[in-house]
């Protein structure tokens, strides 16, 4: 009788650990499904956050690209006009508007977050974070594009205007707006004027590139989203 017990009692004792094994396993898969849950979550948050970053950026580009294009045609038609021999006909006040740009004013920090840190591990599928990386080398070459131009502005141009009298025309208070100082259109004004004209192209075709790359980089992330 006491080895019957003994048997009927191991048999509960291993019936009542697989209970609990079970209990244990069912209690870690409904721990991961929450995990995961809460991770997807998590991607789509970050991803909607960077369709917004995306999609603004998209906006601003697109006015940033409309007002460079206007200046390299500008700065152009006024080369040729000087090549023609009819430069002078314009009033000299409006020389200096003839070497302006635009500067850059585009927002990356959500995407800089996502390739900077933990975070692109939120991201499951590796050939999005590909594109992103794609993404992040056209918003850098635009970014030393734009570095140039600065560097070029403020040591050359600036320069330029102080030593030759047109700096006059740069206040902003209305003060001197009908001076007319003696200037003449010399080698230095066109090779300042041919070298800043090259530099707004080149801003002009960083922005086209990074441009193509945002929307791109946009259809990709919203095919995401509808998956």
């Amino acid at each position: 009788m006491a080895e019957n017990k003994i048997g009927k009692y191991i048999k509960y004792a291993i019936g009542e650990i697989i209970l609990v094994m079970i209990g244990i396993l069912l209690a870690l898969q409904v721990n991961n499904w929450n995990e995961r849950m809460k991770l997807q979550v998590e991607e789509q948050n970050l991803i909607s956050a960077l369709i917004l970053e995306i999609e603004s950026n998209i906006e601003k580009l697109n006015s940033l690209i409309t007002a460079n294009e206007s200046m390299v045609e500008g700065s152009i038609a006024f080369l040729k006009k000087i090549d023609d021999n009819d430069a002078l006909e314009i009033n000299v006040g409006t020389y200096p508007s003839l070497f302006a740009y635009n500067t850059n004013k585009i927002e990356n920090s959500i995407l800089n977050e996502i390739l900077g840190t933990d975070s692109r591990a939120l991201i499951s599928n590796q050939k999005y974070i590909e594109e992103l990386r794609v993404l992040k080398r056209s918003y850098d070459r635009s970014e030393k594009t734009q570095y140039y131009v600065d560097e070029y502005w403020n040591t050359q141009v600036i320069s330029f205007f102080n030593d030759s009298g047109l700096g006059i025309y740069f206040t902003g208070n209305g003060l001197f707006k009908d001076k007319i100082v003696d200037f003449d259109i010399t080698n230095s004004f066109i090779s300042t004027l041919t070298i800043m004209n090259g530099f707004q192209q080149s801003l002009l075709l960083s922005r086209q590139d990074l441009l193509e790359d945002l929307n791109n980089t946009l259809e990709s992330l919203l095919n995401v989203n509808h998956d």
